[in-house]
């Protein structure tokens, strides 16, 4: 009668790569969301009032924020949503 031999390896090895996709997907997403925090933070630190936005109506020649008509709308959606924003802000400061 012939036996098998069983490769307990594998499933150690398998184990082992969807570990290792798993972290690299947490790292790409902490990557992400430094990233997304980093242009929120350039967007609220450039904010300027005249910028066109939901509350102010300009052209859109001359924006001032760093990220431009999209960084404006952000940074004044977050200035107008929640007033603690504008405590650490450069356009607090300015005024």
């Amino acid at each position: 009668m012939a036996s098998r031999s069983v490769d307990v390896r594998a499933p150690q090895w398998r184990q082992s790569v969807k570990a290792g996709v798993a972290r690299g997907g947490a790292l790409m997403a902490a990557a992400g969301l430094v990233v997304a925090s980093l242009l929120v933070a350039l967007a609220l630190a450039t904010h300027d009032g005249g910028d066109p936005s939901l509350s102010t109506s300009a052209g859109t020649a001359n924006i001032s924020n760093w990220l431009g008509l999209p960084g404006a709308w952000l940074s004044d959606l977050l200035m107008t949503s929640n007033p603690i924003w504008t405590i650490g802000s450069v356009d607090s400061v300015r005024q």
